[in-house]
């Protein structure tokens, strides 16, 4: 590719405006994308199940704070020296600080309080949020790839994405893998699966379930290719894998979802057998 094309790629990646203290960045843009298009979704998911406007509302506010503040405690929990030294990033979490295991524990809780509130089933609400967080999370990770942040390791400059690295961003002259990317088209392809399983799905739940099967297993195996994977990994080894803490967190993930599997198959089960000792 012609170094012309980069050098426009990375101003457009790079770009930026500030704002009195703070400063406007393509993060940011891409961030409020993503929470956008994963708004006006979700209205279209909960408009359908007939939640009314208030209800709507409620449910999308309580879902933002949420994962956003368990994202951004997550962050600060396990990077905690760094704030030390710079408290102010404490509350500037618009431009960094957020982490996806603790955005996904913030949405369990807000889908399990909002489903007490508005008397609806968990489940029904899970299924609901699930494309929307998909398709949230391709416009979170591009904004990765344009802070530069969550990068890969090192790969060779014969590698086909060689040119696709943060390392230009960064006008580092070494090539790393973009992980981002690949973390993004990831999240693509989960969403246009669970848009297909939509109106497909055999019982509630379903559409969650696979979103955490699928979520963490391509965490687990980009992790493999991210330069945090050298920087943070465990003192010990985990199935004779030596691992990081986001490996960890994945594996517990597809645990869980396994186990909800094994639930709402089971809860499948009793009720059609519920229902034919009834029909005779």
């Amino acid at each position: 590719m012609s170094p012309a094309f980069f050098i426009l790629w990375q101003g457009i990646m790079t770009t930026y405006v500030d704002i009195g203290p703070w400063s406007l960045t393509t993060y940011s843009l891409f961030h409020a994308a993503g929470v956008l298009s994963a708004g006006v979704l979700s209205v279209r998911e909960l408009r359908r199940l007939g939640f009314s406007v208030l209800s709507i509302l409620g449910t999308l506010v309580l879902f933002l704070l949420f994962t956003h503040l368990a994202a951004h405690t997550y962050h600060v929990v396990t990077h905690r020296a760094l704030f030390l030294t710079n408290p102010r990033g404490l509350f500037n979490f618009w431009n960094r600080g957020l982490a996806f295991h603790g955005g996904l524990v913030g949405a369990g809780l807000a889908i399990l309080l909002a489903a007490r509130l508005s008397r609806r089933a968990a489940w029904e609400l899970a299924d609901a949020f699930a494309p929307p967080a998909a398709l949230a999370l391709v416009f979170f990770r591009l904004g990765c790839y344009s802070r530069g942040c969550c990068h890969g390791l090192p790969c060779g400059e014969d590698f086909p994405l060689a040119g696709w690295s943060t390392g230009l961003i960064r006008n580092q002259e070494l090539s790393l893998h973009p992980t981002q990317l690949y973390a993004a088209t990831a999240a693509l392809v989960l969403f246009v699966l669970l848009r297909a399983l939509r109106r497909r799905k055999l019982f509630q739940g379903e559409l969650v379930i696979v979103f955490l099967l699928y979520i963490s297993t391509q965490r687990f195996l980009i992790e493999f290719l991210r330069e945090s994977h050298l920087r943070e990994r465990l003192p010990f080894t985990v199935l004779s894998l030596q691992l990081n803490m986001s490996q960890v967190f994945a594996l517990g993930f597809f645990l869980l979802g396994l186990v909800l599997l094994a639930l709402r198959r089971r809860a499948l089960r009793d009720g059609l057998a519920a229902a034919r000792t009834q029909g005779k």
